[in-house]
């Protein structure tokens, strides 16, 4: 039987490009040439895993206009999920336009709240601690309580489950960067990336299988005693690898069957044209940006004592 995967993502992204001219978001006209598609590192890690050919389960939370279209989408690639419903509108859009090439992305929504958030996380609760791997992040309101999500982790870790901890987002800003383990190292004089790296270090002692966090250059992970770097693939693909999220999902893997990490990654990569969907540069990326991430080799900076 092969081990299952639990996603969790607390608020989706939505994307929507555009060759054509024709635009209306309120009255949903669309050109026949745009592309819909749901995001999120959560969201493009299941589709990474869906490459991957692992199993897995998206938990999410959606609501109001756009949330129905991120159901939609995902409906359509066929990616399995859980859903909370909710009342507010899951994020704020708005709109850049540059020529011909339009593009909207989403702000995160300050409406759910800790309410939505817990309710919904007790709601799947069973089901999420069935699972062997659960990967937590997504954006989450500045009000966002996060003894809620430690809650979880430690509750999950306890029986026996692998968490990884995606921190890189709002997530980091409003969850980790709240934990003891993180202001411990405020105050201390040291950088932010030695800071930030310390207070991932601490979560991966207190139990936590894997921690990502990411700087402007690089993007570092956790794991197995060891901080592992390897380049932040957002300078190079922009949003088409979704900040690393296909290392993540070679993580995973490595997690599910005790492989070697790196090499876990660097297929993962190499795999990535997975995670490409139908925008304009959609094709040229599948054909060429796999080829030269394929040789990108992760690192390791240190032993954690």
């Amino acid at each position: 039987m092969r081990k299952n995967v639990a996603l969790i993502t607390l608020n989706p992204t939505l994307d929507i490009f555009f060759q054509g001219e024709d635009f209306s978001f309120n009255q949903k006209i669309f050109t026949k040439h745009s592309c819909i598609a749901a995001g999120g590192s959560a969201v493009n890690v299941a589709r990474g895993l869906q490459g991957l050919k692992r199993s897995f389960k998206l938990y999410i939370i959606i609501g109001g206009e756009i949330g129905t279209l991120v159901r939609m989408d995902l409906v359509k690639e066929g990616v399995p999920f859980c859903f909370s419903e909710n009342k507010e509108e899951t994020r704020v859009t708005s709109i850049l336009m540059s020529g011909n090439n339009r593009k909207m992305f989403v702000a995160p929504s300050p409406k759910i709240d800790s309410a939505t958030l817990r309710k919904f996380i007790y709601d799947y609760y069973s089901e999420i601690a069935d699972n062997t791997v659960v990967l937590i992040g997504g954006s989450v309101p500045d009000e966002f309580s996060e003894r809620i999500i430690l809650d979880l982790v430690n509750s999950l870790i306890k029986q026996g489950v692998k968490v990884i901890v995606d921190s890189r987002g709002t997530f980091a800003q409003n969850v980790y960067k709240k934990t003891p383990y993180f202001i411990k190292y405020n105050n201390q004089g040291i950088s932010r990336i030695n800071r930030d790296i310390q207070a991932a270090c601490n979560l991966h002692k207190k139990g936590v299988a894997l921690v990502v966090l990411n700087t402007e250059r690089y993007c570092y992970a956790i794991y197995d005693n060891y901080i592992w770097r390897y380049p932040n693939f957002t300078q190079f693909t922009k949003r088409i690898y979704g900040r690393g999220d296909a290392f993540l999902a070679g993580a995973i893997s490595a997690l599910l069957d005790k492989c070697s990490f790196g090499e876990a990654v660097q297929f993962a990569i190499a795999c990535g044209a997975s995670f490409t969907r139908d925008f304009p540069l959609g094709e040229i990326s599948r054909k060429l940006i796999p080829n030269y991430l394929c040789n990108i080799q992760c690192d390791i900076t240190q032993r954690i004592i």
